[in-house]
């Protein structure tokens, strides 16, 4: 495990509902959580089904916290979104979830 604090993003689907994606992701954010780093999930921080016209500051919103973390960590079902490729595209160290427990001892 890593001495340091990170920052660490994890994408969640815009389909479902923030209490669904908070059940999907809920195993990951806590063992996230519990190794001491900051976990970044918009798709779960983020209100309820924000109106159309807010869904613009949402993404930039996203991109913003994206661009800010250490990792970016893809949970299964995730390895094609839109995400994972900004964050390759930015250089950012993106992992799968397994390598997130060898990287971040979650």
């Amino acid at each position: 495990m890593t001495e340091r604090a990170l920052r660490v993003y994890v994408p969640g689907s815009a389909g479902d509902t923030p209490a669904k994606r908070e059940e999907n992701l809920a195993p990951l954010l806590a063992a996230l959580a519990a190794t001491g780093h900051e976990v970044i999930a918009p798709g779960v921080d983020h209100p309820d089904a924000a109106p159309y016209q807010d869904q613009a500051q949402a993404v930039t919103s996203s991109l913003d916290l994206l661009r800010s973390a250490d990792y970016v960590v893809i949970p299964p079902g995730f390895e094609t979104s839109w995400e994972a490729t900004y964050a390759e595209l930015l250089g950012l160290k993106v992992c799968t979830l397994p390598e997130a427990a060898d990287i971040l001892g979650a």
